[in-house]
């Protein structure tokens, strides 16, 4: 389960769609994203995508105020139980994917 969560200033929160003028947020292929173990059974993102020009870096993502956090959240088990990682993906050759696994 991949969470992103939506602070009350959000200009996208309650506001039905095309009503709105569009603003990217954020941007990833997952090239040089680096996925981290965090205290409450989650794994956080960080690193910058050097493929895109622009709002590319996670860490300016997590910290923008439209943005509360971004993680993959796990409900119980322990590391052996599970995992995320980057991968190729099988159907396109060096295009990055997000891997779950769950044992």
């Amino acid at each position: 389960m991949v969470l992103v969560s939506c602070r009350k200033d959000s200009v996208n929160c309650d506001i039905e769609c095309a009503t709105q003028t569009e603003e990217l947020l954020f941007q990833t292929g997952f090239k040089n994203t680096t996925l981290t173990n965090g205290d409450f059974e989650n794994v956080a993102f960080a690193g910058t995508d050097s493929d895109l020009l622009t709002n590319n870096d996670w860490n300016d993502f997590q910290s923008h105020s439209k943005i509360g956090f971004v993680e993959i959240g796990y409900e119980a088990g322990d590391d052996s139980q599970r995992k995320a990682s980057i991968v190729e993906d099988p159907d396109s050759a060096g295009n990055n994917v997000l891997k779950f696994q769950l044992f």
